[in-house]
């Protein structure tokens, strides 16, 4: 008894070393850049419209297409213009802005979340709203 219960040790240790071995991942084929140079120092401003350009990439030979996004953050009256919903997209770069139009003064975070067919991309920043 003592013999079958030190194999059945090894055998379930073993599995646990087996299962832990490095697993291959496949790197997304999109990401987001941004593309205002002077970004993240850009101070917003308080009750204007202030525009943040990203742009999606397209690191594949691939189409894709953007099932969803989000848009989340300390300022309430934000959106993203230049995305569509289940739309195809063919090209190698897709730009887009972040439009937010704080109201009130202080150190605000937007944060977006954007879901394709190849990837979810996610991304949050730090902002400085002054008048």
């Amino acid at each position: 008894m003592k013999e079958k219960y030190i194999f059945l040790m090894i055998i379930l240790s073993s599995f646990t070393f087996i299962s832990c071995e490095k697993e291959d991942t496949t790197p997304s084929c999109v990401s987001t850049n941004v593309v205002d140079k002077t970004f993240p120092a850009k101070k917003l401003k308080v009750n204007e419209a202030n525009e943040i350009e990203f742009e999606i990439l397209n690191d594949c030979n691939a189409n894709y297409t953007i099932f969803d996004y989000e848009i989340s953050g300390d300022i309430k009256n934000i959106g993203i213009e230049g995305l569509t919903k289940n739309k195809l997209i063919t090209t190698k770069k897709l730009t887009f802005k972040v439009i937010a139009f704080p109201i009130t003064t202080g150190y605000k975070t937007i944060g977006f979340s954007i879901r394709t067919d190849r990837g979810q991309m996610a991304v949050s920043v730090g902002i400085d709203v002054n008048y």
